[in-house]
């Protein structure tokens, strides 16, 4: 057996792992259907429930070695299914009176022996990567690979005799050995079996994520047949009488071995050999079902007393015109088994509608489709991108990402002619591998699920909106609620007490008129003052609501008139002109107008600044930019800036401030003129 190293090689040569690949499985089936015919032959099947674990670990060790050769998983597979399969073939041949019987005679001495701690203890140590679970795990390795060859060595040339059929055959080529010895060997071989299966609970415990799957089933069938190893030892030695009962159940209990790798590698797609193993379980099968149908009808002919050279020959014809619908039903239930959904891609898509259109929420649609795609691309994780002006944010994900090193497979996701994300796959290695066929699928999926994203996005985008309208609302009603506050504070404690003593006073000259005209006169004299205040407290809550300005000369005269009044910078207006425009549209101008101003005066220490008032395209478009120092690089959270922000957005419009491209700043706000009933000039 090569050795095995302790690690994988970086690289290897694919095409020499294919040819090893190819010759392991070729020998693998030839031994297996050599042990059949013979088991058939001669009427025994001592050998056959051994088949059942040599010839699946045989095959699958064949892929792992033909997609990745220097893989420790694979040849461990392929070496130790290899030596069992030579002691089964060796067996019948005896059995057989075939020429050659004494090296038959003698692989049975150490082929059984040396092909446990390949199977059972290298497997289980590398198992799923093809590395160690630590460090701490060479010494058990190193073990394994210096006993193997000294196991086989010693057991060869042991004097003990070797039952076949009931009968005792001696060693043709035993040397002064001692029987004993060989059974002394078993125990450190048991050793390492326990300590493989030790170190996949060790390993089970350490991983997370995907890795802990690969190894659960594992863990299972290793603990399981250590113990039934364990058993085997023990009976053997202590109830020998009960050994042959024990023994036919012990050597059915390994194929859970088998059978738990062989699920890992299809379900998680490790060893990247879906190909290879299509094409090997389609062959295997096909293999199997030809000889089993061309004993079946020999048999059945046998049956029947129908006997003669023919019979052969109808064998082989009645077969050879079952080959090929057969090979057909086996190619696509093996495509399925090997490659999911993707083999049907007509199922795929129907199945991806089927989720889409059963989602309740547009979270679960896109959670439908990533889990979709996994399942039908065997991939290890799935997600998709959406695009937002921030870049790339992820919709929905299924499985764990790849690791940092990776290179994923992005693909657009395009509706109507624009991209709204991505569809990004990850697999187990480096890289995803995807044949010309799964592209054509994914370019399919991806027509769909940008669909599916675009209406998401849309959900999503009115939602926002919705959320945004209704604190808009919420803002709308708190300022209405403490401006009605302050103005009924205004009223009650600034107006209120003026009328009442206006009141009072006008009381006070009454009683006086006639009796003291002079007192009178002068009551009413400071009654006019103080009627003054009132109006003029009046005319300021009055200001607060709607600025007088706006009623008197219009937008246009206000903004001219409050640029006349800044010493600094130098204001220039210029207002194109203007329909009839809605009050609150006009207020908001101006109000938005005057804070710009007075940030280009107070904080940009601007010389000149110039303002643009325009109507386009049913918006009223107000420009403000200055000549001073600019924003900075983190512009302040100032009430300036978010109050002119809120009054546009409270009338559907924007307001945006920047930086000029020749410095200064720019403000530019968008107001819809349908905001309301037109008023003002």
């Amino acid at each position: 057996m090569p050795a095995v190293p302790l690690t994988p090689r970086a690289h290897s040569d694919p095409g020499s792992g294919r040819l090893v690949g190819a010759v392991g499985a070729a020998v693998t089936l030839g031994l297996g259907v050599f042990t059949v015919v013979g088991a058939v032959r001669t009427g025994t099947g001592a050998s056959l429930p051994l088949l059942a674990t040599v010839v699946p670990a045989g095959l699958l060790g064949s892929v792992v070695v033909a997609a990745r050769r220097a893989d420790p998983v694979g040849r461990s597979l392929l070496a130790g299914a290899v030596l069992f399969l030579l002691g089964c073939a060796g067996e019948e041949w005896v059995l057989l009176g075939l020429p050659g019987r004494e090296l038959a005679v003698w692989s049975q001495t150490w082929t059984y022996q040396t092909g446990l701690v390949p199977l059972f203890v290298l497997v289980p140590l590398y198992f799923p990567d093809g590395r160690l679970p630590s460090p701490r795990w060479r010494p058990v390795a190193r073990a394994a690979v210096v006993l193997t060859p000294v196991v086989g060595l010693v057991v060869s040339c042991s004097t003990g005799a070797v039952s076949i059929g009931g009968v005792e055959h001696p060693n043709p080529f035993a040397l002064p050995v001692p029987a004993w010895t060989g059974d002394a060997l078993g125990i450190p071989v048991l050793v390492l079996v326990v300590l493989a299966a030790a170190s996949v609970v060790v390993r089970l415990r350490r991983t997370r994520g995907p890795e802990r799957a690969r190894v659960a089933l594992l863990v299972y069938a290793v603990v399981l047949t250590s113990l039934a190893f364990l058993t085997d030892g023990v009976v053997a030695h202590w109830w020998p009488d009960a050994y042959e009962g024990v023994f036919a159940v012990v050597q059915v209990v390994p194929v859970t071995v088998v059978a738990a790798a062989t699920v890992s590698v299809l379900r998680h797609r490790l060893f990247d050999v879906e190909r290879v193993l299509d094409r090997t379980l389609l062959w295997s099968l096909l293999t199997g079902c030809v000889l089993l149908g061309y004993v079946a009808v020999v048999g059945a002919f046998a049956a029947v007393s129908v006997d003669g050279a023919g019979v052969g020959f109808l064998a082989v014809a009645v077969v050879a015109v079952a080959v090929t619908p057969l090979r057909a039903r086996l190619q696509r239930r093996v495509d399925r088994l090997v490659y999911g959904d993707r083999a049907d891609p007509y199922r795929t898509l129907t199945l991806l509608g089927r989720r889409l259109g059963s989602a309740l929420t547009p979270a679960a649609a896109l959670a439908s489709v990533v889990t979709a795609v996994a399942d039908a691309l065997r991939l290890p994780f799935v997600a998709i991108e959406s695009r937002t002006p921030r870049g790339y944010e992820t919709a929905a994900a299924h499985g764990d990402p790849p690791s940092a090193d990776a290179e994923p497979v992005t693909v657009p996701l395009v509706h109507a002619g624009e991209e709204v994300g991505r569809l990004v796959l990850g697999g187990r290695g480096r890289r995803v591998e995807l044949a010309p066929g799964d592209r054509r699928l994914l370019e399919d999926l991806a027509r769909q699920v940008g669909v599916a994203l675009h209406a998401v996005q849309v959900t999503e985008e009115a939602r926002r909106l919705a959320a945004d309208l209704q604190r808009s609302r919420e803002r709308l009603v708190l300022a209405r609620e403490e401006e009605r506050r302050r103005i009924g504070r205004d009223l009650h404690d600034g107006l209120g007490p003026q009328l009442a003593g206006l009141t009072m006073t006008v009381e006070a000259a009454r009683d006086l008129v006639g009796v003291d005209d002079t007192r009178a006169r002068e009551l009413l004299d400071g009654l006019l003052r103080r009627s003054d205040a009132a109006v003029g407290e009046v005319r300021r809550i009055a200001h607060l609501l709607r600025p007088p300005a706006l009623d008197a000369l219009g937008l246009e005269g206000a903004l001219r008139s409050h640029a006349a009044t800044v010493r600094a910078p130098d204001v220039e207006v210029a207002v194109a002109d203007l329909p009839p425009l809605p009050a609150a549209v006009e207020v908001a101008a101006y109000r938005i107008a005057l804070e710009a101003v007075h940030n280009a005066a107070v904080h940009a220490a601007a010389a000149t600044c110039r303002v643009v008032v325009r109507c386009e395209d049913d918006a009223l478009h107000l420009t403000v930019t200055d000549d001073g120092r600019g924003l900075p690089p983190v512009p302040p959270a100032g009430v300036g800036l978010s109050s002119m922000a809120e009054r546009a957005a409270e009338l559907g419009g924007r307001c945006t401030v920047t930086r000029g491209p020749t410095g200064g700043t720019v403000l530019e706000a968008a107001l819809p003129c349908t905001a309301g009933a037109p008023g003002g000039r």
